[in-house]
């Protein structure tokens, strides 16, 4: 029986479509396949002692960047098993100006030592353009957004209401967050998978924009008027893996349970400041306003964000 471990690393952003993948190798596959489903960072050494036990055919991985430290920690399986195939689902594939290159596979390995699982062919033609081989490439589509669209929600505006304290008669304003404070240091970059390659004075900037852009968010919520809440409910999301380091005014719901296709059904409107989620929401038909609390740069802007209409002040929303 041939043996496949399939990693997701965001549960909320990715479980859903791993999931969706196992059940898919379990049901195509010519023979019977004993697929696991793992968490990528914190079942990782777990899953080497289980290769070694019991064998490894094959891998599937959210990213691999580079030869060293990504590829490196496949090469225990290759190690297990020389023929075992490696596939890297690119589950980063949209990017901003600064990091587009280091977003690439870096280093022959990372480049032509898997297969790569893409969304699209302009990516796939930025990988060929990379230095990949074009026989390692397939266009898949975005299977994340498949799952999203595909799984049925059990929520309608009225449950989420009542779970959250919501008033599902006002507009539901959700602000998708993906900012976080953060200290300028040396070892905060050098830990991130993409942000470890580019110059120290673009993080610098980056990441000064990103705090004073936050700093300025927070206040501009909690300057925000009753008559605003009479007609507003306003939802903050925050980022995957982090926490909210600002009180915000009592009115606002914090709230980061559930996946986000379950919100996104529900809402009026979305806000972002730099995130993708804009791009999910389109799917659902939900309108979407970049928040640059303070102006931001192209070089740091996601690419395609610049189409969606901006504002400055959130007080400027209104029924209208």
């Amino acid at each position: 029986m041939k043996r496949v471990i399939v990693f997701y690393e965001h549960i909320v952003r990715e479980y859903y479509s791993m999931e969706k993948v196992v059940q898919i190798l379990k049901r195509l596959s010519l023979e019977p396949l004993d697929v696991h489903l793992r968490q990528y960072d914190l079942e990782w050494k777990k899953s080497i002692k289980e290769a070694r036990n019991n064998g490894i055919d094959a891998i599937v991985v959210p990213y691999l960047y580079a030869d060293d430290p990504d590829y490196a920690g496949v090469l225990p399986f290759r190690e297990i098993n020389p023929n075992c195939v490696v596939i890297n689902m690119h589950h980063e594939q949209i990017s901003a100006k600064y990091n587009e290159d280091f977003q690439l596979p870096n280093g022959n390995l990372a480049t032509n030592g898997c297969f790569h699982f893409v969304w699209s062919e302009a990516y796939a033609e930025r990988l060929k353009n990379h230095g990949v081989d074009e026989q390692l490439i397939s266009v898949t589509g975005n299977v994340r957004l498949d799952a999203t669209v595909e799984l049925k929600s059990a929520y309608s505006k009225e449950t989420l209401g009542s779970l959250f304290g919501l008033n599902p008669k006002k507009k539901w304003i959700l602000y998708s967050e993906n900012r976080r404070f953060q200290k300028i240091t040396e070892k905060n970059r050098l830990k991130h998978p993409i942000l470890r390659s580019i110059d120290p004075e673009i993080y610098k900037e980056l990441r000064t924009l990103d705090n004073a852009s936050l700093f300025k968010t927070f206040e501009q919520i909690n300057n925000l008027s009753s008559d605003f809440f009479d007609s507003f409910e306003l939802i903050y999301r925050l980022h995957p893996g982090t926490r909210l380091q600002h009180r915000l005014q009592d009115r606002v719901k914090v709230v980061n349970e559930l996946p986000i296709h379950d919100w996104l059904r529900c809402c009026d409107l979305v806000l972002v400041w730099n995130s993708t989620t804009a791009f999910e929401a389109d799917v659902f038909g939900t309108p979407v306003i970049r928040h640059e609390s303070i102006p931001s740069r192209d070089l740091f802007r996601v690419q395609g964000l610049e189409a969606y209409p901006v504002i400055t002040e959130l007080a400027d929303i209104n029924e209208g």
